[in-house]
């Protein structure tokens, strides 16, 4: 959030507050679940070369049905960005409708991936689907069964989508298919640290353009500093003057109007301190 945040607000103590803020989110604290790092060796599967060229693919199950019948979300992550397209399905879809999603959702706009790591879910394991993939030329890849790191990157997108999901729930009003598409775009702008940037920038090489860019973003000043750090304040003009006696002698000074002041907070400075 601070990543996101930051590109748009500043202010002293922005991280602090940000942190303080998440933590006594009720939403946050009841919905996103704690991540550990998993024991053991790592297993590192090849380092895809280009973006959507390998990619993890799951389902999410177990949803509230909509009004048009929709049950679960088809997840398809790439690889080496971490970008992903979530898709509203039902659980009853056969593998040749998936087969038509597929290419209107990945095909259309990233081409044929060389391969798929996916679950063991009846769509995938079906003859139709394997021979869909190996006439496209895409090598399929079943997880191991009971070893969820195999496929590990499409079940940390599904982790943060029912984070999402849950933390919005009672926005949606039960048609959860109409806000999935916000619910992807919300995913694929989120800053990820492991890359210093967010998901779209990767993907596009350039930033996304939200809402909150114009409407929510005020014009600002310049701010003088001195090499201490300090703000330089400029003084606008002298309001009155004035001889003030300290024992025997005698001061002159003036009262203040400073830049980015209202006139109600003037303040009293000798006249040689304004000179200077």
């Amino acid at each position: 959030m601070y990543r996101d945040l930051r590109q748009h607000y500043w202010w002293s103590g922005m991280r602090r507050d940000i942190a303080d803020y998440v933590s006594r989110c009720l939403s946050c604290q009841q919905v996103k679940a704690e991540r550990l790092r998993p024991g053991g060796k790592l297993q590192r599967l090849p380092i895809p070369e280009w973006k959507w060229e390998r990619i993890n693919m799951d389902f999410v199950v177990g949803l509230s049905r909509t009004s048009r019948g929709l049950d679960s979300i088809w997840v398809i992550v790439d690889r080496l960005t971490n970008s992903a397209h979530f898709i509203h399905v039902h659980t009853s879809y056969s593998a040749e409708r998936l087969e038509l999603i597929y290419i209107r959702e990945v095909g259309r706009l990233h081409g044929v991936p060389v391969s798929i790591i996916s679950g063991r879910g009846p769509q995938f394991t079906s003859s139709f689907w394997r021979t869909f993939q190996d006439e496209l030329g895409t090598r399929i890849d079943l997880s191991t069964a009971f070893h969820p790191q195999t496929d590990g990157q499409s079940d940390r997108t599904i982790q943060v989508l029912e984070d999402i999901l849950r933390a919005c729930v009672m926005d949606f009003g039960g048609q959860w298919d109409q806000y999935l598409p916000l619910a992807e775009f919300a995913y694929n702008k989120s800053y990820y640290s492991s890359i210093q940037m967010a998901l779209f920038e990767d993907l596009f090489g350039r930033r996304c353009r939200s809402p909150v860019d114009e409407s929510h973003v005020i014009q600002y000043d310049a701010v003088d500093l001195d090499d201490s750090l300090r703000y330089i304040e400029e003084p606008v003009a002298l309001l009155v003057r004035c001889v003030r006696r300290l024992r025997s002698r005698a001061i002159h000074v003036v009262k203040v109007h400073w830049r980015h002041r209202p006139a109600e907070e003037a303040t009293w400075e000798t006249e040689h301190k304004i000179r200077a």
